[in-house]
């Protein structure tokens, strides 16, 4: 009687437990991230890569060109009797006394007359007859996926040189230069065609990327010395 009050029905099956299975998979994943942290953190603490994301190039470094080899004298040739020839004297035609020395064609020569002590000083402007600037040097080009932009030459030569405005008055070499920058033009036609007409050709011109007719802008830029 126990019996069937323990086990109605006649049912006599065991109760079978289930095992439980064990979390692999979301602990495998959980270490797997930890471990990319862990290393990225050893990575960046380690290496040192300020420019890490930014696009970089490689340039190769050409040697300089050698110097041509020196080339042997002329000989000298017959001398008339009477005449001496060598270092520091010239046998050419006498200059013409009172030649005055002319200055280049299209220069402007301004005196200025100090108040104070009455001296004088002549100083050369030099005029537009000089040769402008014409286009774009492609040894300063190189070709990208954005299309050309501005290097350094293989010959060392830099954009900034290049294309630098000419100073008319004699300076040093190492004297500093005074740049006027005058931006945001090609926007406005205008406003550019007013700073094409009006700005003298030392002032220096930016024009937007994004602005109309901007192939057409630079060239006439450039072609007035900008």
């Amino acid at each position: 009687m126990a019996d069937d009050l323990n086990e109605p029905l006649g049912q006599d099956l065991k109760i079978q437990h289930s095992a439980k299975v064990p979390l692999v998979v979301p602990q495998a994943i959980a270490g797997l991230l930890g471990l990319f942290v862990v290393v990225f953190l050893g990575w960046a603490a380690i290496v040192s890569d300020p420019f890490g994301g930014e696009p970089t190039a490689v340039v190769s470094a050409l040697p300089s060109p050698s110097s041509p080899p020196a080339t042997a004298p002329a000989p000298a040739a017959d001398v008339p009797a009477g005449k001496e020839v060598g270092p520091g004297r010239y046998d050419g035609p006498e200059p013409q006394a009172g030649a005055a020395r002319r200055p280049p064609p299209g220069t402007q020569t301004i005196t200025i007359i100090d108040g104070s002590s009455g001296k004088r000083q002549e100083v050369v402007v030099p005029g537009s007859a000089e040769p402008k600037a014409g286009g774009v040097d492609q040894r300063l080009l190189e070709a990208s996926r954005h299309g050309q932009i501005p290097r350094v030459a293989p010959d060392g030569a830099r954009p900034a040189e290049v294309y630098a405005q000419k100073s008319g008055a004699a300076q040093r070499p190492d004297a500093p230069r005074i740049a006027l920058i005058v931006g945001g033009l090609g926007i406005s036609a205008s406003t550019t065609a007013e700073a094409l007409s009006k700005l003298p050709g030392p002032v220096t011109l930016a024009f937007a990327p994004y602005g109309n007719d901007l192939e057409s802008n630079v060239s006439r830029a450039r072609a007035r010395g900008h």
